[in-house]
């Protein structure tokens, strides 16, 4: 991608948003793999692993959506880095930073916070959710263990232990919802 293009579609939140909308459909489309697993093996096999993929592609449709909030709200938040030849000519680009105070751009609960959606310690509920996906998008839906043992995901007691499974569309996809009707 040539790096005025890459600038024009970084700073575009329905870039961002059309990016979500098909993680979410490829997600749909696993988690009804999961579905059908399920109701013939239960969770023996890889049945559990393939929840957790289709989870991993929530929490990408998630980071998409609240990155593209934080550019749609938020412009100047957003820095990149631009790479001029000695001609002046653009030759590449890189995003640095999105939203204010963020060091961990995966980390789905301090990208609401940046996207406006509430203030530190409230909706515990949706934190919870975000911690869970963040822990998706990081390892869970990529390998089969995190990258150091302290990285487990401690649930925070908000949520029902079944939500963190098979009921997990129950609480993601209305939130997916929410973040969807704001553009």
């Amino acid at each position: 991608m040539n790096a005025e293009k890459f600038i024009k579609e970084a700073t575009n939140p329905d870039s961002w948003l059309q990016k979500a909308l098909s993680l979410r459909e490829s997600a749909d489309a696993v988690w009804e793999l999961f579905g059908k697993k399920m109701s013939i093996d239960g969770y023996k096999n890889n049945t559990y692993s393939i929840c957790q993929t289709s989870q991993f592609l929530y929490g990408l449709s998630a980071e998409c959506l609240l990155k593209g909030l934080i550019v749609k709200q938020a412009p100047d938040s957003m820095i990149i880095s631009a790479s001029i030849d000695g001609n002046g000519d653009l030759i590449d680009a890189e995003i640095k930073k999105i939203g204010d105070k963020i060091r961990d751009t995966h980390n789905l609960e301090k990208l609401a916070e940046a996207a406006g959606l509430f203030k530190e310690k409230e909706n515990a509920t949706i934190r919870e959710l975000l911690s869970y996906m963040s822990h998706c998008v990081k390892w869970r839906g990529r390998y089969p263990i995190p990258l150091q043992a302290q990285e487990d995901f401690t649930p925070r007691g908000k949520l029902h232990y079944k939500e963190f499974g098979h009921f997990f569309r129950d609480i993601a996809d209305p939130f997916l919802d929410s973040l969807i009707k704001r553009f």
